[in-house]
């Protein structure tokens, strides 16, 4: 137990760490979480100005902001291998093996800093929204539906996320494009049923400020949601895509 823990294995585990990595994990899921909370924030005002033009488009420009912010982030950040915004995509890559545990550990991290550092900034700007731009079910739609669409959603990502940048045999040149459209699409969906979420870290930290029952009772959702439906999507791109990929490239290669 002593040399589990001894100053110098903590020192060595922290040396081996990519800090670089986990800084832009806080950066980015700062910059992303800002983004898709505060246009729901600056809509929702817009909207309440001028009811004629805003309702009718205020879906579309929170998908626009939150798809290219996603985009400008990856572009920017330039780490897609080790770039992932989202704790659900960080357990998938444990689940993996394509990132260390600890490394995974202090990506958590990054993101609930970057969520909670993101979530006071929408909070210094717009103190007089009682939401925070938190996502919220829609009118007449049950949790239960909510959090089926959240796994759908959530699918969508982390399919595409995996395909796009873990995918050794693909080029992710083009992923940051692939990321941002899936957002867009994603939140053209499902916004109006469960606030298109996709991130709990997202849900959780501008929860954590506002402290409204409401929100707390439907936490959930933005958990077990994305949990469900990054578990499928890893369980189809590992077991059946993946392979069938990796044996049409070895077979292309004989062929070769």
């Amino acid at each position: 137990m002593v040399s589990l823990f001894s100053k110098d294995r903590i020192i060595r585990l922290l040396r081996e760490l990519n800090w670089i990595s986990i800084i832009n994990e806080f950066i980015g899921t700062l910059i992303v979480i800002f983004v898709s909370s505060c246009v729901v924030v600056v809509t929702r005002k817009s909207e309440l100005e001028t009811l004629d033009y805003v309702s009718e488009s205020r879906t579309v420009n929170i998908a626009l902001a939150t798809g290219l912010s996603y985009s400008v982030v990856y572009f920017s950040l330039k780490r897609l291998p080790l770039l992932h915004l989202n704790p659900i995509v960080t357990l998938c890559a444990i689940l993996t093996k394509k990132i260390a545990i600890l490394q995974g550990l202090f990506y958590f991290l990054a993101q609930f800093l970057g969520g909670l550092t993101s979530s006071l900034l929408v909070l210094a700007i717009a103190n007089d929204d009682p939401t925070l731009g938190s996502p919220d079910i829609g009118n007449g739609v049950s949790q239960f539906q909510a959090m089926i669409m959240e796994a759908i959603l959530s699918f969508l990502y982390i399919f595409v996320m995996y395909s796009v940048t873990f995918d050794v045999l693909l080029d992710s040149k083009m992923a940051p494009l692939a990321i941002g459209f899936v957002f867009v699409t994603n939140v053209l969906i499902g916004y109006q049923i469960s606030g298109a979420c996709m991130n709990p870290i997202r849900a959780f930290s501008t929860t954590l400020l506002i402290g409204k029952s409401h929100y707390w009772a439907i936490q959930w959702i933005y958990w077990v949601g994305p949990l469900i439906g990054g578990a499928i999507a890893i369980c189809l791109f590992e077991f059946v895509l993946k392979t069938k990929a990796e044996e049409n490239a070895i077979i292309y290669s004989q062929i070769q």
